[in-house]
Order: C-alpha cells, then sequence, then structure tokens
C-alpha cells in the first residue's frame, strides 16, 4: 500500500504569499511615488498661482496711485522712481517693476498711457512670465485751484 499524501485544494503552493506581497509592495511603491509628484506639482502650482495674484495687486496699487499724481508727474521717470511693496518684494524673489509712459497728442484729445510690469523669478533663477497692466490717464478737464 503506498502513502500518498493528499494535497488540500485550497492550499496554496509554496512561495506564493512571497509573490504576492512583492507584487503589492510595488504597486504600493508605484502609487505612492505618484501622489507624492502629484503633491510637488500641486503645490508649485499653488505658489505660482499666490505670486500671480500677488504681482497683480500690486500693479493694480501702483496704477491706482498714479493715476491720482498730478498730471506733470505723470512720466517714465518719476514713475519709475517708485519702489515695489515690501510685502511683494518678500512674495516674488527678484522682483523689478518696469514703468513706461507714452504721451500721444492728437489735437483736443492728450492722452498718456502707463504700462506697468512686473517680473520676478521661479525658484531656480528662471524669470516667470510677467503681470503687465496698462492703462490710460488724461488731463483733469477741471479748473486748479
Amino acid at each position: 500500500m503506498m502513502n500518498r499524501v493528499l494535497s488540500h485544494p485550497h492550499q496554496r503552493p509554496r512561495g506564493t504569499i512571497l509573490h504576492e506581497m512583492l507584487i503589492t509592495l510595488t504597486v504600493s511603491v508605484v502609487v505612492l511615488t505618484g501622489v507624492a509628484h502629484l503633491m510637488v506639482f500641486t503645490g508649485q502650482q499653488r505658489r505660482t498661482m499666490s505670486q500671480q495674484t500677488t504681482a497683480a495687486r500690486e500693479a493694480g496699487n501702483l496704477m491706482e496711485g498714479f493715476m491720482t499724481r498730478p498730471w506733470d508727474d505723470v512720466t517714465s521717470e518719476k514713475l519709475s522712481a517708485t519702489p515695489l511693496s515690501a510685502a511683494c518684494s518678500e512674495r516674488l524673489p527678484g522682483a523689478e517693476l518696469t514703468v513706461q509712459v507714452d504721451g500721444q497728442s492728437d489735437g483736443d484729445d492728450p492722452a498718456k498711457q502707463i504700462a506697468i510690469e512686473i517680473v520676478w523669478y521661479d525658484s531656480v533663477g528662471r524669470p516667470v512670465s510677467p503681470v503687465r497692466l496698462v492703462a490710460w490717464r488724461y488731463p483733469s478737464t477741471e479748473a486748479q485751484p
């Protein structure tokens, strides 16, 4: 009489659990790496959007101030001397302000175009797409006291 060892029908071959664990570990590492890259990308996008918002607000605030200046003070030389705010300089690495005023006199309709541009640099020193704001300034028609 031969002794036969009957295997249980639900018994797994040796090493199956080890293989399953390695596959699960590999899939987990791939998924976690993808999530980590997504988090880094999302953080960079948030920082970029925050910087764009800061630059746009700064340009708007500067333009508002420029529009209230006397007509004769609205020149490239005088407006370019305006510094960026401390908050803007702190949030935008290497921020630079450029102001250009172009005058136009078409007969009875004199006007000055004021262009503000704020440029800054990313974490590796590349210039980021600048924020640019342009407005037209007309002389006051009210009598000066």
